[in-house]
């Protein structure tokens, strides 16, 4: 099975006026492409989970992008733009793709959509289709 991994995650605090920007993101551990397998080896994070279990199996794991961010105000869509960018790329660059991945915070806020979650979810799932499998992590996920 060839199987995209990708982590996007920040706390969002819906009272606060300030917006998330993209040079509040870090991209680690690992940051994009292979960095995120060996910078999540031996991690307690849920991408290590992640590739551990499709190693077990023997599976092809193709790394994404790795972004979180600490607790601030709703992130700036354009943020959620470009991680559904580095998606759509690594969905075209690797058909068929048989599951998908992601490490989500499951508190996020965009600035419009107030389940960050909910929309890249389904933006990824209209992007790889019906029949890919989608599974999603809800927990921060950094080290």
């Amino acid at each position: 099975m060839r199987i995209i991994i990708a982590g996007f995650a920040q706390e969002s605090n819906s009272f606060s006026p300030d917006v998330c920007t993209l040079e509040m993101f870090t991209r680690l551990p690992g940051g994009e492409g292979t960095g995120i397998i060996e910078g999540h080896a031996n991690m307690p994070t849920a991408l290590a989970g992640m590739i551990d279990v499709i190693n077990s199996h023997g599976d092809e794991i193709v790394p994404v992008i790795d972004m979180s961010a600490q607790s601030y105000g709703p992130v700036d869509s354009a943020v959620a733009d470009l991680f559904l960018e580095k998606m759509q790329n690594a969905i075209r660059e690797n058909e068929p793709v048989d599951a998908i991945f992601l490490s989500l915070h499951g508190g996020m806020q965009l600035t419009t959509e107030e389940d960050a979650c909910g929309y890249v979810l389904e933006q990824v799932r209209r992007m790889a289709g019906n029949k890919a499998v989608i599974t999603a992590s809800t927990e921060s996920g950094s080290p």
